[in-house]
């Protein structure tokens, strides 16, 4: 299972997105783990940063999921000396 519990909105989209791409199991979603007061264990635990964010006001989200049963499959990363076409 994965955890992710973030402030970025930008990288809690994202990961939305991965889950769906490759059919993964959402667990649990929250897009504002705060919304309702301090949540439960083991959401109520506080890094330092998420104090600060907190303290700034920012918006904190979790998701959790699990994997596939069957391989992801990462396409190949491209070479530097690969050209891109315009």
């Amino acid at each position: 299972m994965i955890h992710l519990k973030t402030d970025s909105s930008e990288l809690y989209e994202f990961t939305l997105e991965m889950i769906a791409h490759h059919h993964c199991t959402i667990i649990q979603n929250q897009a504002d783990i705060y919304s309702k007061g301090v949540p439960d264990f083991p959401l109520n635990i506080q890094t330092f940063y998420e104090g600060m964010h907190l303290a700034d006001h920012r918006i904190i989200k979790y998701v959790s999921f699990q994997l596939p049963t069957e391989p992801i499959v990462v396409p190949p990363k491209k070479s530097v000396h690969e050209e891109t076409p315009l």
